[in-house]
């Protein structure tokens, strides 16, 4: 009886383990049922207006407006330095590039620009399929993609000039090809002239930090000044200048420019909503971090990091 018991043990034991063989790796691979996927999530209008507000969320990240876009942008112009003991942050500024992998310097900032771009993208593509009651809106929504992308494209070009000019979005084998910078100016310039058709002159201030017909105009003379077209960027200026978009003005006090107390004031044409009501990672939680370090990156060592200074030339006119 004991003989006849070990006998059906074995066997059991032995078809369950052919039956766990053959199992195929398609069934293995679970897939999480509480992920939202494109074709469940592009539906309401509400999900248009959270898929626009991801794209003002990449501000906040390390290779964006968090910290490492000025180290690119100020630190390789003629009003920017640095002497940091980080050997090969410093050789970037020095334009002495010998690994273009390098993250910080390099590989962070192109990372999150095509994130950036790629939310743009997802809203361009899905949101007009989305039926809205006020088609306004919808419009509102669509344009301000369309200045986001003007705006990431244009700085990215400016970094790395030949790049990949992508307007759908990516799928994770895609290998789009290089584009030229004139190709590439020519879609910013596309972009914005179209958010500018879209775009309210002003926004309540529920929405403060969203693009205006202002923002879309001084975008577009910043663009042609790059490409030495002086009397499109006139024209472009003119709008904010004297014609119909002239709400802006000086500040009674030039030192409100550079204080917490007195953003978005009569000089800003667009303005990053930058905050320290959540101190967290950069990460993609809800509660990641809506600051930057830029004036710790700055600050003297001591009290920041120093890894960037201005040139005196710069200092001696802000003292004068």
């Amino acid at each position: 009886m004991n003989k006849m018991k070990k006998i059906i043990l074995y066997s059991t034991i032995i078809a369950s383990l052919l039956t766990l063989n053959s199992c195929s790796e398609e069934e293995l691979d679970l897939t999480n049922p509480n992920t939202l996927t494109v074709d469940q999530f592009w539906k309401t209008p509400d999900d248009a207006q959270k898929g626009v507000n991801a794209i003002y969320a990449m501000f906040y990240k390390d290779g964006l407006w968090a910290r490492w876009m000025y180290f690119r942008l100020d630190l390789t112009s003629d009003e920017g330095y640095s002497s940091s003991p980080w050997t090969e942050l410093a050789d970037w500024t020095r334009f002495n590039y010998v690994n273009y992998n390098f993250w910080e310097g390099n590989g962070v900032t192109f990372r999150d620009s095509y994130k950036a771009i790629f939310r743009c993208n997802q809203v361009l593509t899905y949101v007009p399929e989305i039926a809205f009651e006020d088609d306004a809106q919808k419009q509102q929504l669509l344009a301000q993609a369309k200045f986001l992308r003007g705006l990431h494209y244009f700085y990215a070009v400016e970094m790395w000039e030949n790049i990949p000019l992508v307007l759908t979005p990516l799928q994770p084998n895609d290998r789009p090809a290089q584009n030229t910078k004139e190709q590439v100016f020519a879609q910013v310039e596309q972009d914005l002239n179209e958010a500018f058709d879209a775009l309210p002159a002003t926004w309540d201030a529920a929405n403060t930090g969203r693009p205006t017909k202002g923002a879309a105009k001084a975008m577009l003379a910043k663009l042609y000044m790059q490409q030495r077209r002086w009397s499109d960027a006139k024209t472009a200026m003119d709008y904010i200048i004297s014609g119909p978009g002239a709400t802006y003005s000086l500040a009674a006090n030039f030192k409100d420019n550079f204080t917490h107390t007195a953003e978005n004031n009569p000089e800003s044409v667009f303005e990053i909503q930058f905050g320290d009501q959540r101190l967290g990672g950069t990460d993609e939680g809800a509660n990641a971090s809506v600051s930057n370090t830029r004036g710790q990156f700055f600050a003297p060592r001591g009290i920041g990091w120093s890894d960037g200074q201005a040139r005196f030339w710069l200092v001696s006119l802000f003292k004068q």
